[in-house]
């Protein structure tokens, strides 16, 4: 975990509870009062009580890469090792952040999601979907689980991708069952004004001593500042000439690329102290703030999505709604060109209670019976 100064919250989520806050409780414990801890994991009983004792907020759902009904590989109650199939409910990843939580930047994002990751990971691309909702993950930690053919070529994608786009440096790789990888991201200014000093001088945040910068390349970067460029170049051409050999092979480049990455940690080894917090299992890494500002951690949990490829059922033959007061903000989801319409939803009945409404909720109602009755699409009765 890489420390800044105190003066600003954070936010950590963590995709993938998993029946453990071991890593939470030992963050909690080094962030200011007050930072905020949202978790999300479809298994409620036992997630929701740990979660919860932490002063965390629970969603019993899970979060990944598009919403709708997915079979995932989830943990059993009780259990730290077994688990089964189950058909859970997933909420968008970018969705949960801006319309549910309602936070844009993010301090920490801790993903475990059983296989899901690899529908996540193009989020984080310069353009990808983080960028297009105006959301910046200042790190994160990845659990990449066990590949086929295709996901080694999604992953080896990914890690050529982030190096391309200039903004990520990773750290800690680890390779078991599973890789474990942490990310920081230099680019914005809430931390990398932060992280250093001035132009000429790089804060050191671990003896407290001003390391000067060497004398290396000016490339362009439309993401870092020039105080911080010269150090993410010499740590991205190490990394490039290390995998140099196995670039062109996913297969390869799988089994062999976290023996070199390693060895680039040392251009960053005076200036950042990347500090581990362990879980049962695992280590999850973070950069410590040096603010006083609190910090706001969201845990995630995702299953491992076996079905990402099938369609889903796009034809309801009845929707029966009563959701005291939300109906109203529903109505417009019937419209034709509707939210409904756009994802080829097809409402075939419903059943809608129209709660008691104020004078605002009178003119929405109005509006959607005169607008049922101009598209000529359904017919009310009883």
């Amino acid at each position: 975990m890489v420390e800044f100064e105190k003066d600003e919250s954070s936010v950590i989520i963590t995709l993938g509870i998993g029946h453990d806050v071991k890593a939470e409780v030992a963050i909690k414990e080094k962030l200011p009062e007050g930072s905020k801890f949202y978790g999300a994991d479809p298994m409620q009983e036992t997630n929701e009580k740990l979660y919860t004792e932490i002063g965390g907020v629970y969603f019993p759902f899970a979060v990944g890469a598009g919403s709708g009904m997915h079979t995932a590989s989830v943990l059993k109650n009780g259990s730290m090792t077994e688990y089964y199939n189950k058909n859970v409910v997933h909420i968008d990843l970018v969705y949960f952040l801006k319309s549910i939580i309602r936070e844009k930047f993010i301090d920490d994002l801790w993903i475990d999601a059983e296989g899901a990751e690899y529908d996540l990971m193009p989020y984080f691309y310069s353009g990808g979907q983080f960028d297009q909702a105006g959301i910046t993950i200042c790190q994160f930690n990845m659990e990449v689980h066990k590949a086929d053919s295709t996901m080694k070529a999604t992953f080896h994608k990914f890690i050529i991708r982030i190096l391309e786009d200039g903004r990520y440096a990773f750290f800690r790789p680890v390779k078991g069952a599973h890789y474990r990888l942490y990310f920081l991201n230099f680019a914005h200014p809430k931390r990398h004004g932060n992280f250093t000093n001035n132009s000429n001088e790089l804060h050191s945040t671990k003896n407290g001593k001003r390391d000067e910068i060497p004398n290396y390349s000016d490339n362009r970067n439309p993401y870092l500042p020039i105080h911080i460029l010269p150090f993410y170049n010499k740590w991205k051409d190490c990394v490039n000439q290390v995998l140099e050999r196995v670039s062109k092979d996913p297969a390869k480049f799988w089994s062999t690329w976290f023996k070199h990455a390693n060895k680039c940690e040392e251009v960053w080894s005076k200036q950042l102290e990347v500090r581990g917090f362990r879980n049962l299992d695992e280590t999850k890494y973070h950069v410590l703030p040096l603010n006083n500002e609190p910090s706001v951690i969201v845990t995630i949990g995702i299953g491992h999505d076996t079905t990402a490829e099938e369609k889903l059922r796009l034809l309801i033959d009845d929707l029966w709604i009563d959701a005291e007061g939300a109906e109203y903000s529903m109505l417009h989801h019937f419209y034709r060109n509707g939210p409904l319409d756009q994802h080829n939803i097809t409402i075939c009945q419903f059943n809608i209670e129209i709660h008691q409404p104020n004078d605002d909720r009178k003119r929405q109602f109005h509006k959607f019976f005169q607008q049922m009755m101009g598209e000529e699409r359904y017919v009310f009765f009883k």
